[in-house]
């Protein structure tokens, strides 16, 4: 009881609709401190629709691959997380220090309501681990 207590007070704090721009970097201090196997989902303060994570970036840097990235101007919002977008530009290539590159060919993507987003297969990025001095 006492675990569904702290995920609903924190769900409804960070979702606060008189939050204000700032807000965002206690998410990010409450998960570099407090969090450490796992994360936090709660409710976008600017769209009521979206909803944001927050990891520790340890966590992310050893768990996470970026496999595609994208520039949209949104045309109209309808709300809910719902939108009319069009797409500027995409990449599915980045640097070594994990730059994008603009300049690639963007891999393939389809979309099904089953699946959702699927990829063609092509590495992404990962935060390189660093090498042992010697």
């Amino acid at each position: 009881m006492a675990a569904v207590f702290v995920d609903s007070f924190l769900a409804e704090f960070f979702g606060r609709i008189n939050s204000v721009s700032y807000d965002y970097k206690l998410s990010a201090v409450y998960s570099e401190l407090l969090l450490t196997n796992g994360g936090i989902i709660f409710p976008s303060v600017r769209n009521r629709g979206g909803m944001n994570l927050a990891i520790p970036s340890k966590l992310f840097d050893s768990t996470c691959e970026v496999v595609t990235t994208e520039v949209s101007r949104i045309h109209r919002s309808l709300g809910y997380g719902l939108y009319f977008e069009h797409p500027v530009r995409r990449s599915c290539d980045f640097a070594e220090d994990g730059a994008i590159v603009w300049s690639s060919k963007s891999r393939g993507v389809r979309w099904s309501p089953e699946a959702g987003l699927q990829f063609d297969p092509s590495p992404g990025w990962r935060k390189p681990t660093p090498k042992p001095v010697a």
